[in-house]
Parts: structure tokens; C-alpha cells; sequence
């Protein structure tokens, strides 16, 4: 990584950074881990309960939207999305909830 810094007060600044590829590896690799990690714990998961946390944390619809969607009681998609979310978190706790609010969508 190169950076170039001036002293403070000066007229001219600058910050410069160039990302080797090194770095973009690295990235890579991490996504490719992310990326596994994920398909591991939505194979977990039932067909319903895919269904309802794609609908709920993609789509971000509320319960009695997506029970209205799956013919069920909002009461039941809740459901089917908290027993999504603790399966999941069986399977990997750390990232869950990176998962469902950053990655995922």
C-alpha cells in the first residue's frame, strides 16, 4: 500500500492509496469463505422456512405480508423465520446477523 501524506497547513494535500493485488485476494478468498458459509446454513433450512427469511430480510416484508404470500398466519411466518434464524445460528453464530441484514440483501 503506497500513501502520501503533506503537512498539515499546506495548500496542497493529498492522500493517495493504491490497493495491490495482494489485498484483492484477500478479499476474495474472505467473500468466497462468506459466500460457502452462507450456502451451509440455507441448505440447513427447510424450503418454507428459505421462503419466508428471503421474503422477510430481502424483500422486507412484514409478517402478514409474507403469511398472506405463504397462505399462513402472520403469527406462523414469524415463527418460521425465529426457527430460520436459530437454525442458522446453530451453524454459525458469528455472522448471523451480518447475514441477514448486510450480506443478504
Amino acid at each position: 500500500m503506497n500513501t502520501e501524506f503533506l503537512e498539515e497547513g499546506s495548500d496542497n494535500y493529498s492522500f493517495l492509496i493504491e490497493v495491490n493485488g495482494f489485498e484483492l485476494i484477500d478479499e476474495e478468498k474472505e467473500r468466497a469463505a462468506m459466500q460457502k458459509q452462507l450456502k451451509k446454513m440455507l441448505d440447513s433450512l427447510t424450503d418454507r422456512q428459505r421462503e419466508a427469511v428471503y421474503l422477510r430480510y430481502t424483500q422486507g416484508l412484514s409478517y402478514e405480508e409474507i403469511g398472506k404470500l405463504m397462505g399462513i398466519q402472520p403469527k406462523a411466518a414469524q415463527k418460521l423465520v425465529y426457527r430460520a434464524i436459530e437454525q442458522m445460528r446453530k451453524i454459525q453464530p458469528q455472522i448471523i446477523y451480518f447475514f441477514l441484514f448486510g450480506y443478504f440483501l
